[in-house]
């Protein structure tokens, strides 16, 4: 499996689930989906976008995590109304990128605007995501799906 193929299957399941695709998004993400939800009086605004990792530089890994997190900032609007972002980096082979879970993240707390970065490794067909807070589970299942029939 590639990159296009593992984006492309994932959105089919994650628009089954109310996902839809951002238009003009950025030209370094191969995908952006957007969703929002409401519970009780919340409103969360989500989105994820893909991008290959393999042979990006560490500045580029800092450009996708600001593009992400600017996509959502006028968005947020605390507390109820909170945005999250997830930068999803696909590499097609091992890598030691690890460093993106800690370093891949901006948070806005005023704003109530976060993004964070997840790793997908296609050579060991696993997701890896950042730890701590927020806790950000929409996405993970699609993903983790895709990822056990390859």
């Amino acid at each position: 499996m590639n990159v296009n193929s593992l984006v492309k299957k994932t959105f089919q399941l994650l628009s089954e689930e109310g996902w839809r695709e951002v238009k003009d998004y950025p030209e370094q993400f191969e995908l952006v989906v957007t969703r929002e939800e409401t519970k009780v009086v919340v409103t969360t605004k989500r989105i994820i976008a893909f991008l290959r990792g393999d042979n990006i530089s560490r500045d580029e890994i800092q450009e996708a995590v600001e593009e992400a997190h600017k996509m959502m900032g006028g968005k947020a609007n605390a507390p109820l109304f909170p945005a999250t972002s997830v930068v999803v980096f696909v590499f097609e082979k091992e890598n030691e990128f690890d460093w993106i879970l800690k370093k891949g993240k901006k948070r806005d707390v005023g704003k109530s605007n976060f993004t964070v970065s997840w790793i997908v490794d296609l050579s060991k067909k696993i997701l890896k995501e950042h730890k701590g807070l927020p806790i950000i589970n929409s996405g993970k299942a699609e993903i983790r799906e895709v990822l056990s029939f390859i």
